[in-house]
């Protein structure tokens, strides 16, 4: 891969609107217009008192350091590391190196334009989804998992995610055996993970036909953490509720989801997710009562929210 393949453009924010260079000193005009600050100072003292963007007459000349964009322009120096990181997620280098190159990545995902140039790099993602893999150490899984879930907002990126076979390293997450080192910080990542690309159709459609993803998945409620069963019942309501897929219901019946569906439902859990409770209830249409007779109250592994 040459040079030139790695430039990548830096966003219009990041450039001052008189040099169109990227601004070292972000200050903003009574306008709110903000500029480079050498540039409006140098327009400024050329006797100018209007703001170069809009022509509005200035009532003040003072210049306000802008700290967002300080922040930004902080970021901008970490953006331009990208054109470094494929090459630095190669299996050659060390454990440190690429969980910093993953960092890095995750730290510049600041909004949807940033997310889909990460997304559409050459190589990254592909790299992104190669380190949740079980071989990895966990510390490189989880930080991979949150730089994934930083960058797959966009439909685009959730598709690409399908394609790339996300879904079954991370049914291989859920299903993996606790002494391979997969924690719960890990599982509720995945299941977060999951959650974003089952929000899109590809993803629904690829969930559904990978009945042991949808079994796990129902394993987990109740099992990890709040957070964690939440994501999971998302999920669940994604592929039972929206796609209404008949292979996904039977493996939700089969893994006794039903019976912790209503046991979520008599739980202090959010009203956002007893809603999807509730709907899934609808499309099960059990009865409550036939449903928790075959529970075993003795099971102590529930965890009440």
């Amino acid at each position: 891969m040459v040079r030139d393949d790695l430039c990548i453009k830096v966003p219009s924010f990041f450039r001052c609107q008189i040099s169109l260079d990227v601004m070292k000193s972000p200050v903003s005009l009574c306008t709110g217009v903000t500029y480079d600050r050498t540039s409006i100072q140098r327009w400024l003292d050329s006797g100018n008192n209007t703001c170069p963007a809009t022509m509005q007459v200035l009532k003040s000349k003072e210049l306000v350091p802008t700290a967002p964009y300080n922040a930004s322009s902080r970021s901008e120096q970490k953006y331009r590391l990208l054109v470094l990181a494929p090459s630095r997620f190669q299996r050659g280098r060390s454990i440190h190196s690429r969980i910093g190159s993953v960092r890095i990545v995750e730290s510049i995902a600041m909004d949807g334009e940033s997310n889909l140039l990460i997304a559409e790099k050459d190589g990254l993602l592909p790299e992104l989804v190669k380190s949740i893999g079980l071989e990895n150490y966990p510390s490189l899984i989880e930080a991979s998992l949150s730089c994934l879930i930083a960058i797959s907002k966009a439909r685009r990126v959730k598709v690409k995610l399908v394609h790339l076979k996300t879904i079954p390293e991370l049914r291989n997450i859920l299903t993996a055996d606790p002494n391979t080192g997969v924690s719960n910080l890990i599982t509720e990542k995945a299941l977060k993970l999951l959650e974003t690309v089952s929000s899109c159709k590809e993803g629904r459609v690829e969930m559904c036909s990978d009945m042991a993803c949808i079994e796990a998945v129902v394993q987990k409620v109740f099992k990890v953490s709040v957070e964690a069963t939440e994501h999971a019942v998302t999920i669940l309501w994604s592929i039972c509720y929206l796609s209404r897929d008949v292979n996904a219901r039977e493996a939700v019946t089969n893994s006794n989801g039903l019976t912790k569906i209503l046991l979520l439902m008599q739980s202090n859990c959010s009203p956002t997710v007893r809603q999807m409770a509730g709907d899934l209830l609808k499309i099960f249409r059990v009865n409550s009562k036939s449903c928790l007779s075959s529970y075993d109250t003795k099971t102590t592994h529930i965890m009440p929210f």
